[in-house]
């Protein structure tokens, strides 16, 4: 019991340092996500889900620095609940 009260926490804390980073340092981040972003349109067909993906498929510098935002808000808020226990 005692090494799961020491051991959560510090487990959370890479979450919460890495999402807080991502949400603050948005430029540096998006230039990574770029990267992934690519190679998963790489893998989803074209007019796939009625075309609704297709206008995504070269996502400008504004949707990317929203969505390594938003991520990284996410990852935070994550790695509080998990310290949480909850």
């Amino acid at each position: 019991m005692l090494l799961r009260r020491i051991a959560r926490p510090l487990f959370a804390s890479w979450f919460v340092s890495e999402g807080y980073d991502a949400a603050r340092r948005t430029e540096v981040h998006a230039e990574r996500a770029r990267a992934g972003v690519e190679s998963v349109v790489r893998l989803v067909p074209r007019g796939m889900f009625g075309g609704a993906l297709d206008r995504y498929r070269q996502p400008t510098r504004a949707q990317l620095v929203a969505l390594v935002r938003a991520h990284g808000a996410a990852t935070a808020a994550a790695g509080v609940l998990l310290a949480a226990g909850k």
